[in-house]
């Protein structure tokens, strides 16, 4: 990355950030959503191929990990044989920075411990090891909230990549200043990096906060490495006597050099931690064992301390009992926690429903790794993370996995064998997944999430009729449930009944109200009918719900059949701004077809498609001949020019004898696009006669010349549409 740079793809450079003995991170702003990102790379060497093998490692690991306190990856970029990272922008400064002043006050150094533990804990369960914990990672923001960096080092196995730091370029141990003072005793070993590694390295950092100065510093390198290896740090209470003996405690554990007697996991330090601060609800998770600390804190020469320490854990409603620690705060037995998860898996629309789901089967794990109904349940609420929040491929493979562990566990469970077969579904497997709807209806008759997964593939697989018959059935078993409403209106409006499709989605508003889906999914019913101003105000309805993609996705759309680009743009760059919908190929494409036709702005088209076409290729890898992901490929090449592409999908599309309107549409325009016109008309009546909505028939600016033509009028008067 040279001076002489000014762009890196549609990143505008604005200045360095920072540089390193490996990269260089510099200031870059977003030309089309126009937003301020960092982009990193790596310093070119003699050995670029290793290089980018480093970068994708890190970009690889990052594109698993979405937490407030982990620093966001938004994309990768090549450019001259270069690869680089686009990632969030933190407007702030390292806490390396922040600790030249000295010791931070208590509660703030706690409060950005307990961020980066929770933080952790997530980086943690995907078997992620980050390796390089350091005030010089850890950036603040300018409300002090705590951004982990640098997952270059991050690794799943551990030793090799760790080591690296040490003998990387054929470097001595030197090439560990600055780290060194943070790496656990069993990596400068040899042995292999895990969880509990990194554990002692944030201890080292939180020991760093509140005494303001290194736990393990010397002169050398050499002397801090005997320290690190053999040495206590000197008592907190000695510095501060003002830090509370519990806090002391947690970090002489997290320090531990017995790997053994350290926290076990991030989770349960995070625990310890949060009862520390006197959070009660965290209590239960305090497992300092007693004879534990007491051990700990006589090398503190501490023991009239050892009573301050009970009698703090009892005001957290801790009692010691034969050396365990067990809480008042008694957690519901694990049938009501399952039956509260599955219910907020059932009625995701709930506001945080999908992540308190989360949290809840991954506290029964926490307890019993082995927990067939709780791996089937996180599976569940992972993939309404990624239907319904994100379309992230990483949190599909861990959907994946724990279905897969569930149904290895017990396959005579209805839950497990639900979960396997939604992941089987999201993963194109429709054979498999209808086999364990099977199955799971055997064992569990009517089940709401079966009959909604069935006909979910179903609708996909094309089989409309058969994703109506189930739906109807679904609401004859259940007629509260809005969810099957809405799978029927979804259907009806594929088959272009946009009529019955409106009617099922009040319904589904009316059972639910504060749905901001279902307020989306009316208004295009309503757009559909030529009903676009009603549609509008249904959105705004929405929209005083909740700020929803889908809600600016359809608003820009109708104002872009309004003739109204601009303002259409600025409704796709909405969508695109909110969390987690980067992924969505459609997204962008609306967004390419605004830009298409605003003046000024045809580079930003292009860039646009070309980014909705990369993320489309992840389905149509799966699913080559599937007719309605080739009908958006021929469409998006052909804006781009791509005739050759487009033709080759197009011809996938039809060579089906029937297609269902939008597939339709979508073939007309790009055959008008490419030049024929004849074949467009054809297809066009073919359009109609299916009940496509006229009104974006009428105002698609692709069809504007093809309006002209005389051969339009006549189809006009043959099918005898009054349109002035």
């Amino acid at each position: 990355m040279t001076a002489l740079v000014e762009h890196i793809g549609k990143y505008l450079l604005a200045g360095e950030i920072g540089a390193g003995a490996h990269g260089k991170v510099v200031k870059a702003r977003d030309t089309v959503l126009d937003r301020i990102v960092a982009l990193k790379s790596l310093k070119s060497s003699d050995t670029p191929e290793a290089d980018r093998k480093v970068i994708l490692r890190e970009a690889k690991t990052l594109a698993q990990l979405r937490h407030p306190n982990i620093v966001t990856l938004y994309e990768l970029v090549e450019q001259n044989d270069e690869t680089y990272l686009v990632m969030e922008y933190v407007d702030g400064a390292p806490l390396s920075e922040r600790l030249k002043d000295g010791a931070l006050p208590l509660n703030d150094a706690l409060a950005i411990a307990g961020a980066l533990m929770d933080g952790l804990s997530l980086v943690h369960g995907h078997d992620i090891t980050h390796g390089d914990i350091k005030p010089g990672n850890i950036v603040l923001d300018k409300t002090d909230v705590p951004r982990l960096i640098d997952f270059g080092l991050a690794t799943m196995s551990g030793r090799d990549d760790v080591l690296a730091t040490v003998s990387a370029g054929g470097a001595t141990v030197t090439s560990l200043a600055g780290t060194l003072p943070y790496l656990a005793p069993e990596v400068i070993m040899g042995q292999p990096a895990d969880a509990r590694a990194d554990i002692f390295s944030l201890g080292a950092v939180l020991y760093e906060m509140l005494a303001g100065r290194r736990a393990f510093s010397a002169d050398s390198q050499g002397a801090t490495l005997q320290r690190v290896l053999n040495d206590e740090p000197p008592p907190l209470r000695d510095i501060r006597p003002e830090i509370p003996v519990v806090v002391e405690a947690l970090v002489v554990r997290m320090l531990e050099k017995d790997v053994g007697q350290r926290f076990q996991t991030m989770a349960r330090a995070s625990a310890a931690l949060a009862a520390a601060r006197g959070d009660s609800s965290w209590a239960a998770g305090l497992k300092l064992r007693l004879r534990q600390v007491q051990r700990l804190l006589q090398r503190r020469r501490a023991a009239p301390q050892w009573a301050k320490i009970v009698v703090a854990a009892a005001a957290f409603g801790v009692i010691a009992w034969a050396g365990m620690v067990v809480t008042n705060d008694v957690a519901p037995p694990i049938s009501v926690r399952m039956e509260q998860g599955i219910d907020l898996v059932r009625h995701f629309e709930k506001k945080d429903a999908v992540k308190d789901a989360q949290d809840l089967f991954g506290r029964i794990l926490s307890d019993d790794p082995d927990h067939a109904a709780a791996s089937a349940g996180l599976s569940l609420a992972l993939i309404r993370e990624y239907t319904s929040m994100e379309t992230d491929p990483a949190t599909l493979r861990r959907a994946t996995a724990y279905a897969e562990a569930s149904l290895k566990a017990d396959p005579h469970l209805a839950l497990a064998n639900i979960a396997a077969a939604w992941a089987a579904e999201f993963n194109s497997d429709f054979v498999r997944a209808h086999e364990l709807y099977d199955a799971a209806e055997v064992l569990d008759t009517g089940n709401p999430l079966t009959l909604e997964g069935r006909a979910r593939a179903l609708k996909k697989q094309g089989d409309y009729d058969g994703a109506m018959a189930v739906l109807e059935k679904a609401i004859e078993m259940h007629p509260d449930e809005a969810i099957f409403y809405g799978g029927l209106g979804e259907v009806c409006s594929r088959k272009g009944e946009y009529e019955k499709a409106e009617q099922a989605f009040r319904k589904s508003i009316a059972l639910v109200p504060d749905n901001p889906i279902a307020y989306a999914s009316l208004s295009h019913e309503l757009h559909m009918q030529g009903k676009t101003a009603e549609a509008i105000s249904v959105v705004q309805d929405g929209l005083k719900i909740e700020r929803n993609a889908k809600l600016y996705n359809n608003l820009g759309a109708y104002l872009f059949f309004q003739g109204r680009y601009g303002q259409a743009a600025q409704a796709f760059e909405r969508t695109l701004e909110l969390e987690g919908n980067t992924h969505y190929y459609f997204y962008w494409a609306n967004l390419a077809d605004a830009y298409r036709w605003t003046p000024g702005k045809e580079s930003d088209a292009a860039l646009a498609y070309r980014r909705a076409i990369q993320l489309l290729q992840s389905d149509l890898s799966r699913r080559p001949n599937h007719p309605a992901l080739n009908s958006r490929n021929a469409l998006y090449h052909a804006k781009l020019g791509d005739k050759e592409t487009a033709r080759r999908s197009l011809d996938v599309v039809l060579a089906r004898a029937e297609l269902p309107p939008i597939q339709l549409y979508r073939a007309t325009v790009t055959l008008e696009i490419l030049n024929d016109r004849t074949a467009a008309l054809d297809m066009l009546e073919r359009t109609i006669d299916a009940g496509y909505a006229f009104n974006e028939i009428a105002n698609d600016p692709e069809l504007s010349v093809l309006r002209q033509d005389p051969a339009w009028q006549q189809l006009l008067a043959r099918k005898e549409i009054i349109h002035g």
